[in-house]
């Protein structure tokens, strides 16, 4: 089951970032504690549920 962010702005600002790490090169472990420590204002939840929906993110983009 996938989580949703609460609109679609906040969704989109996650993708964003998303992006810009996976351009670093970052596996997605590393990609979601570098969110979870820049950006939980993002989704506004604690790290280890961003984790998951930031791996769930990058599987479907990549």
């Amino acid at each position: 089951m996938r989580r949703k962010c609460s609109s679609l702005e906040k969704r989109l600002r996650l993708y964003d970032e998303v992006m810009r790490l996976r351009k670093q090169e970052l596996r997605y472990k590393q990609t979601a504690k570098t969110i979870g420590k820049e950006s939980l204002d993002i989704v506004g939840k604690p790290a280890e549920m961003l984790h998951r929906d930031v791996r769930d993110l990058i599987l479907r983009v990549c």
